[in-house]
């Protein structure tokens, strides 16, 4: 039996836990969410903030920028494949101007406050406030559109509902912790078998199977439902993931590895470059999908 075939039986594992995790929590929440609100991409960015917060340590900070990195690479990918889709041509991406701004900005203001070659813990927390507060504006501006009332369903719930959807919530929290820890130690074996550093390690693996944990159920759900109502990826729900992972992953990780996030001179000169680049193309794509 080959030495990478139990790590990669753990890793799968530890997947189909981040999964299960991510399913259960989205049904505690139920369809009470309102289209275009920002609370589904942070739904989906659960299991990659969980990954990689198991992961990382103090001497394992090239392994969070390199998920970080390749987070936004792939979610910059995922935005833009939906913004040029039919659905986002006829529909629009809602605040689609305020959203671009949002994401260079972060970008660009990430990169600046790590200039100095490290995150410490009060950028951390300013950049995870910055987080909460743009969630906060934007689930405020799509619960005061006109446009979101036609399509808002608020069922009525009981008590009893009500705590069945905490506990669900709370299940599902449980299994993407043990799920993430469960995958981190294969992804660790994995990366030692195979000779792997750290940074290669978040960029190919702890970015990728993230992604995948996210988004899997709801490419499921649209590959199941074919009539387009539901289940496809909305402009603006891939785009607040990028997001999401720019001001709140890169801050907890931040709070989380003892002493700050350290940018190498290499990230600083050649991969944070690339994910300005990458969001100014997610912006432009954006904003050609921009209702008239």
């Amino acid at each position: 039996m080959p030495d990478w075939s139990l790590s990669l039986a753990v890793l799968i594992l530890g997947l189909i836990g981040l999964i299960l995790g991510r399913i259960v929590a989205q049904s505690g929440i139920g369809p009470s969410i309102r289209r275009h609100s920002p609370w589904p991409a942070l739904i989906a960015m659960l299991p990659v903030m969980a990954v990689t917060l198991q992961s990382v340590g103090p001497d394992a900070s090239d392994l969070g920028l390199g998920a970080i990195v390749g987070v936004h690479v792939l979610g910059a990918l995922l935005a833009i494949s939906a913004s040029s889709s039919a659905r986002a041509a006829a529909e629009g991406v809602h605040h689609a101007r305020s959203r671009a701004w949002s994401l260079i900005g972060s970008s660009v203001g990430v990169w600046g406050l790590a200039f100095d070659g490290r995150l410490g813990r009060i950028d951390g927390s300013v950049l995870v406030l910055l987080c909460l507060l743009y969630l906060i504006r934007m689930a405020w501006a799509t619960r005061q559109s006109a446009s979101d009332t036609a399509h808002l369903t608020t069922p009525a719930r009981s008590r009893r509902r009500l705590w069945g959807s905490v506990a669900r919530v709370c299940v599902g929290l449980t299994l993407l912790t043990m799920g993430a820890r469960v995958l981190a130690m294969g992804a660790r074996d994995l990366a030692l078998v195979l000779n792997l550093d750290d940074w290669i390690l978040g960029l190919a693996l702890v970015a990728p199977v993230g992604v995948l944990a996210g988004w899997a159920p709801i490419l499921f759900a649209g590959w199941r439902r074919r009539d387009g109502s539901s289940g496809q990826i909305a402009p603006s729900l891939a785009f607040d993931f990028n997001l999401i992972n720019l001001l709140g992953l890169v801050g907890l990780t931040a709070l989380t590895i003892p002493g700050g996030l350290p940018f190498t001179r290499e990230t600083l000169l050649l991969s944070w470059p690339l994910v300005i680049l990458m969001s100014i193309l997610t912006a432009a794509a954006l904003g050609r999908a921009e209702p008239a």
